[in-house]
């Protein structure tokens, strides 16, 4: 008698059709004479547990429920029996940004820049988190480090401001070198310039507050375009918050008495505003 162990083609060409910021889809070409393949997503550099995994007909994976900005490892085998599988063959990928939705905190407290924060970089001029070693404010902050007149953008991710919302971040620029904030609607193909104080001189942290309410309904990222001069020169930041935007208080609150009632009046900033009694 003679025994063998059939032969069982690994699926080929692995590649992603579609990716979101919560699903993927995932195609990869047939291993010969194949029908069924067993496959599994886990967390980058995780090991697959192959047990439960039931083999399917296809040369397609339709993956739901991820979390954004994330990395993952997909894993496709070819499944000829219960006891002969193919090598598994392996596709590494990062699920898209995510629109945040309020309120939003960006504290810059780990050493890499943060999911979905991009920079803009050069020789001479860079955004990077910068490690603290000499003050007790925070152990990290966003720092701006450039000279001989170069620039660097620092963009944000993508925020849906669905009301009024405001801005704020602690900063500090000891030179009072060229700070540029911009905001735009339309995934950066045009901006507009936000008013602020960053090019002033400021030796210690200071809190800035930029009014959004003008964008309420519109989905937003921010642009921070420092430009250095001659010599090596620093901005930070940190802190960074958008939230609604602070409602007035109701003002001129006045009581008149009658017979067995009352009447009561107040002045509002706010045109439109709706109140609680």
């Amino acid at each position: 008698f003679a025994t063998f162990t059939p032969a069982c083609a690994a699926p080929a060409n692995v590649a992603a059709t579609a990716l979101e910021a919560h699903t993927a889809s995932l195609a990869w070409d047939a291993g010969a004479g194949i029908s069924r393949y067993q496959y599994a997503c886990v967390a980058k550099d995780a090991e697959p547990d192959w047990t439960a995994v039931e083999p399917k007909e296809g040369l397609t994976a339709e993956l739901t429920g991820l979390t954004a900005a994330t990395a993952y490892d997909f894993y496709v085998r070819s499944y000829f029996s219960e006891s002969v599988q193919s090598e598994a063959a392996k596709f590494s990928f990062t699920t898209n940004c995510d629109t945040y939705t309020l309120p939003f905190d960006e504290k810059f407290d780990a050493v890499t820049l943060p999911n979905c924060w991009e920079v803009s970089n050069s020789s001479n001029g860079k955004w990077a988190i910068y490690e603290w070693t000499d003050e007790s404010y925070d152990g990290y902050s966003m720092r701006f480090a450039g000279k001989n007149g170069y620039s660097a953008t620092l963009q944000s991710p993508a925020f849906a401001l669905n009301d009024k919302a405001q801005l704020t971040f602690y900063w500090k620029n000891s030179n009072g070198i060229s700070v540029d904030l911009k905001i735009s609607k339309d995934g950066g193909v045009t901006k507009e310039a936000l008013e602020n104080s960053l090019s002033a001189a400021q030796t210690t942290y200071k809190q800035q507050a930029i009014d959004l309410s003008a964008y309420a309904g519109e989905t937003v990222i921010l642009y921070w375009t420092a430009t250095a001069a001659s010599s090596q020169r620093y901005v930070y930041m940190d802190e960074l918050r958008i939230d609604y935007a602070p409602v007035a208080a109701p003002t001129e609150l006045a009581v008149e008495p009658g017979d067995g009632k009352a009447t009561v009046t107040w002045e509002c900033a706010e045109e439109g505003a709706a109140f609680n009694l």
